[in-house]
């Protein structure tokens, strides 16, 4: 059943999540004139693209730990995830912050142990990945019973401890929801039942219809402020709200993974297809670039056009607005991918990311484990 063949399919879907990341930076680090909670392409997006990644995250962990030892996921998680943040975090932001001092004068704002801290854990996707990592890692790979809820117990007050912005625990079932799917090999019962278009149409509807019902309900209960809605009004709020979070959150993540698993075993395996595969192989580094490019020079460039106290004539709408990210977006992840296709597999790759990424060419088997 385990097999070295690449999951093309979970590519693809991580290609798609990426450019909404992108996208949904964008509608965030650009919106001047509307209400970030009032675009609905942003409710939407926002609503399931991170809990997407960990899901996947948590069902290619599941196949990571029957495969390799302790020591073997831990060593390949220090260079794969702490190196990127050492390097990004601490090597490439703290130089241009001060490189910006000098030559600007603005305030240098990495002067305290804790500013370095909140540098390092900066890409808080990566850092929250990795410490759910270790977490899962060590509870599966506990030798007994007792060892087992010794170290469930003993890591969850670590996970609540660490820096993070809460999304450690926050994140933690959409990580054990994607190790259950991949334990009990869930995806593939999915794509045996769902084996014919007419059925797949028939479950995107019903998928439709349940994200529909819960992002109704929670729209409607006033639960979304903005990107870390789920921080202030779930975490912070009660019992009830938390969990319609978790209800909204996998009602989305369901209709997208049905959703894109009609699109790859219906369309013909073209460009476009390759294309979002390959970038699903590259979403980490994506991650990385793209949070430089959004927080600096989408928002400036952007800036001259959109009033930062109201609606600029060019931009007088919401749809337009959304398209105006929409086609910025796409230019950004087209640069990136060029990026990443020139050094791809070579030593700059490494340097920066602490991995090399294979080229893969030719249609990958779609549900294949990786």
């Amino acid at each position: 059943m385990q097999t070295k063949a690449r999951n093309g399919y979970l590519d693809f879907v991580k290609g798609i999540a990426t450019f909404l990341v992108i996208w949904g930076h964008a509608l965030a680090d650009m919106d001047t004139g509307h209400v970030f909670s009032e675009i609905v392409a942003g409710q939407i997006i926002y609503s399931f693209h991170m809990p997407l990644f960990f899901i996947i995250g948590g069902y290619l962990l599941y196949f990571s730990v029957q495969r390799h030892s302790t020591r073997d996921l831990l060593v390949s998680r220090l260079k794969s995830l702490i190196w990127p943040l050492a390097v990004w975090g601490l090597g490439i932001r703290l130089p241009l912050n001060a490189i910006r001092h000098v030559i600007t004068g603005s305030p240098f704002r990495y002067t305290t142990p804790i500013s370095w801290v909140n540098a390092f854990t900066g890409p808080w996707f990566i850092w929250t990945f990795f410490c759910l990592s270790i977490y899962i890692i060590l509870a599966a790979k506990a030798p007994s019973r007792k060892t087992k809820i010794a170290a469930v117990l003993f890591g969850g007050v670590i996970l609540m401890l660490v820096p993070g912005r809460g999304t450690n625990i926050l994140h933690l079932p959409d990580m054990l929801l994607g190790y259950w799917i991949g334990r009990y090999d869930i995806l593939h019962k999915v794509k045996e039942r769902f084996d014919s278009s007419q059925k797949k149409a028939g479950g995107l509807i019903i998928c439709l219809a349940i994200y529909a019902a819960a992002f109704g309900t929670y729209m409607g209960t006033g639960s979304y402020t903005n990107e870390i809605f789920s921080l202030k009004n779930s975490i912070g709020g009660t019992i009830g709200r938390l969990t319609l979070h978790y209800v909204y959150s996998f009602a989305g993540v369901l209709l997208v993974m049905v959703l894109l698993l009609w699109i790859y075993t219906n369309v013909k395996d073209g460009r476009f297809s390759r294309l979002m595969r390959f970038t699903g192989t590259i979403s980490l580094q994506s991650y990385l670039i793209q949070g430089y490019l959004m927080e600096s020079l989408i928002p400036k460039c952007m800036g001259r056009i959109i009033d930062e106290k109201g609606y600029n004539p060019i931009y007088p709408n919401q749809a337009v607005y959304t398209l105006a990210t929409f086609f910025a977006s796409a230019a950004v992840m087209l640069v990136i991918q060029l990026f990443m296709y020139a050094v791809s597999g070579s030593r700059i790759e490494l340097i920066l990311f602490g991995r090399k990424t294979k080229r893969h060419r030719g249609r990958c088997s779609a549900l294949n484990y990786s």
